[in-house]
């Protein structure tokens, strides 16, 4: 497999994408756009859609880059990839990593509000148990329609994006 330039994470909350795309930025040196971080003007507010359609576009035109997160704009994700990568993992493991990240951050920092994006609300407990019904099967209609054109990996557990990664980079992480 060639060194890839542009790589797209895609999957539910808690799945690993942000995990997976650090590691890979980190690994072939390019950088890494976490999509929460880019999606807010400030801590709750968020941008409107002609702002992130911008912003994800002038992300998306660089030539390196690995782009993780749900939400909008899946299509032109994928379009401009290299690689695309959908972490497909059972809705109990993400929303358990999801509670534990969440205990972990007020153990570790209990005078501290947790940070907007990882937030532990309803709408982010909504949006992870309906995932499976709801996101999960336009992402694989998209990934469909470009199967025959694009690279696409379906990570399904942890030892199959351990492969992965060391498959992409020829090396132990």
């Amino acid at each position: 497999m060639n060194k890839p330039n542009k790589i797209a994470i895609l999957g539910n909350s808690g799945s690993g994408k942000s995990t997976l795309a650090s590691k890979l930025g980190q690994g072939l040196s390019l950088p890494v756009h976490h999509i929460d971080l880019h999606f807010y003007v400030e801590e709750a507010q968020l941008l409107t859609d002609k702002e992130w359609t911008q912003r994800l576009t002038t992300i998306l035109a660089k030539d390196k880059w690995v782009v993780e997160g749900g939400g909008d704009n899946l299509e032109l994700r994928i379009e401009k990839a290299d690689i695309v990568v959908f972490i497909d993992i059972p809705t109990y493991v993400c929303l358990w990593r999801i509670v534990k990240r969440y205990v972990l951050y007020k153990l570790q920092k209990p005078h501290l509000a947790e940070p907007y994006h990882n937030a532990l609300s309803w709408t982010m407990l909504k949006y992870l148990l309906t995932f499976n019904n709801k996101n999960r099967p336009e992402i694989r209609l998209f990934l469909d329609q470009y199967k025959n054109t694009k690279k696409i990996v379906v990570i399904k557990s942890g030892s199959f994006g351990d492969n992965f990664l060391n498959d992409l980079m020829g090396q132990k992480l």
